[in-house]
Order: structure tokens, then sequence, then C-alpha cells
């Protein structure tokens, strides 16, 4: 124990409570992918693949739509691609049922915040979806190549895929999605040291720790 012990604390004016507002942990910040809103034509949905280029986390989702109503939304995802899936209602899954304000063509109409529980899409990996109305009011753009790049950057890549009747219907093909993606990239955790060091990494450890005990120890502890 301390031989003498200070008489008062070292603090001379402590803090009586912690912290009402403790730092609050780092923002990941969120990206957009967004295609051209070059729409010449329309129907109710889209189905189209995308193709994640790093690990991320999609959150959100805005359409493209003649209308400016109230329009009922439904999406739908699965693993892989959508060809060969096209009519199978049973290899998708919906994540969302939605209504929105329309905000007409030319615009982008986003979906409520939380329409849809977030989808994890590891590098490398495709994740199909399906996007549609239940009106034929979505405006897509017609293309040249099924399967060609519509959209993309260093972190994901969208598809050119096909326009469909509500809800599982007639297909046109080739049709580009229009609207925009919003995600987060996910970070890879911190990896181990591949070499650990043979000793402790504190500097006061000793390198040569004493062979023998204390001659004539102290009568009382140092601290």
């Amino acid at each position: 124990p301390t031989v003498s012990p200070t008489a008062k604390p070292t603090t001379a004016n402590p803090t009586p409570e912690p912290s009402p507002s403790p730092t609050p942990p780092p923002t990941i910040p969120t990206s957009t992918l967004s295609t051209p809103l070059n729409a010449r034509t329309g129907q109710a949905g889209n189905q189209f693949n995308i193709v994640a280029e790093k690990d991320i986390v999609l959150l959100e989702m805005s359409i493209h739509t003649s209308s400016e109503s109230s329009i009922e939304v439904e999406v739908f995802t699965k693993s892989g691609t959508y060809r060969g899936y096209e009519k199978n209602r049973s290899a998708w899954r919906r994540i969302a049922k939605t209504a929105v304000q329309g905000r007409g063509e030319g615009h982008l109409t986003p979906l409520p915040k939380g329409a849809f529980d977030p989808i994890r899409i590891q590098a490398g990996e495709t994740q199909a979806m399906y996007v549609t109305l239940t009106t034929p009011d979505i405006r897509y753009s017609e293309h040249d190549e099924l399967g060609a790049i519509f959209a993309g950057n260093d972190d994901l890549d969208l598809f050119v895929g096909i326009g469909i009747k509500y809800p599982w219907g007639d297909v046109f093909t080739p049709r580009a999605f229009n609207g925009a993606l919003q995600y987060q990239i996910v970070e890879p955790p911190d990896s181990p040291t591949v070499s650990p060091t043979d000793m402790p990494s504190d500097p006061y450890w000793s390198t040569f720790p004493s062979m023998l005990p204390t001659v004539s120890p102290t009568a009382r502890p140092t601290t």
C-alpha cells in the first residue's frame, strides 16, 4: 500500500456524472448508383441483375414512373440471375410491398426508407431484382443488348434485363431499369498478425528475468 497517500483527489473538479452525449460511432458513408432516365417505353416492372465488385449492402431504391399519383410498388429478389426464372414466382422472395407518391417522368421516385430489409451481396455475386408496380407506369429504356452493363462503378454493375407485365406476365426484352440504388460498402475485418512476435511487446518486461529471488526483500511493498 501507499505509505503516504494523497490527502485530496488529484482531479480538482471531477465530473459529477457521465457525459450525457457520448461520442457516436463512426458513420459508414452511403453511396448511390444511378442509371440514365432515358426511358422511351414502359410496362409494370423490370427484372435485372446486379453484380457486386465489393462486399456491399443494398439499402434503398428509387424508381422511374410516369405517374404523379399514389402507386403500389412491389420488390422481389433472389440470389443468382433472373434468367430462366422470369415467371417462376416460387424462385423469388418478396421483400417490399408499399405505396409511394409518384414524381412523374424524368424524376426519381424514392421508395420509403426501410421499405425493405438490407440485402447483403458479396463481391463477385449476382443478385436478381424484380421491381414492379401493379399498373403499367414503370418507365424503362429500350436497349440493343441483353445482359450489357447499363450502369456501373467500382462497387457494383447493373445489367440490362427485361420488362414484364404485372405480376408474372408477358416479357419484353431487352429493357433497362431506370432508377437508383443506395448502398454501403462492407469493410473487411482487420486480419490477425500473420507472424506474431515471440515475446510481449510491453517494453517494461525484462528481456532476461532474474533466475534467483531477491536475497534481501524490502519490508513493505514499494507501491
